[in-house]
């Protein structure tokens, strides 16, 4: 039912078990209505919030990679600044992705933290050269590395984005027709 984004199904199934299935390390009906945009879903099954599926996502990182603005802000109360078990967030989600709306909603909660390994959601946006995210998060992403000391610059280097590349090295070296 959250698949489709019937709500009387939804009520339906909640009244029948009594109660909303949340348990860590199952896809639950709310992974599902986040994924597939499915906002009133999302608002019936919002006592889910806080589990994570089995592949390690909460729903606001699955509303984030698919860019559903209402259901960030729907989520971000109950699950910004989750991480998954190798430290990935919804900003660095919807950074890989240049949701850039979704990244100005999580940008308080989310901006500065990395993954395990030091990555952060301004690396995913320079690895996927996403423009428009880099300029929102070098402000306060903008001297990070990994612990190998990779930077946002070195990644879109590596990536062969040209035009992140001279945005990143205008921005972080200070160096005007860099490029």
């Amino acid at each position: 039912a959250a698949t489709l984004g019937d709500v009387e199904q939804v009520q339906k199934h909640i009244l029948q078990l009594g109660k909303r299935c949340a348990r860590s390390g199952r896809r639950t009906a709310l992974h599902v209505a986040a994924e597939k945009g499915h906002v009133e879903c999302v608002r019936l099954l919002y006592p889910e919030a806080g589990y994570f599926t089995e592949d390690h996502k909460t729903a606001l990182m699955l509303a984030a990679a698919h860019n559903h603005v209402e259901l960030v802000k729907l989520l971000i109360p109950m699950e910004a600044g989750m991480r998954a078990n190798s430290g990935t967030t919804a900003l660095m989600k919807a950074a890989h992705n240049g949701h850039l709306e979704v990244c100005k909603l999580l940008l308080e909660k989310e901006a500065g933290l990395t993954r395990r390994d030091g990555w952060t959601a301004l690396m995913s946006a320079a690895a996927n050269n996403r423009c428009d995210v880099i300029q929102l998060l070098l402000s306060t992403e903008q001297r990070m590395a990994t612990h190998d000391g990779t930077t946002a610059l070195h990644k879109a280097v590596v990536h062969g984005f040209p035009d992140a590349v001279r945005l990143l090295g205008k921005l972080l070296l200070g160096l005007s027709g860099f490029l």
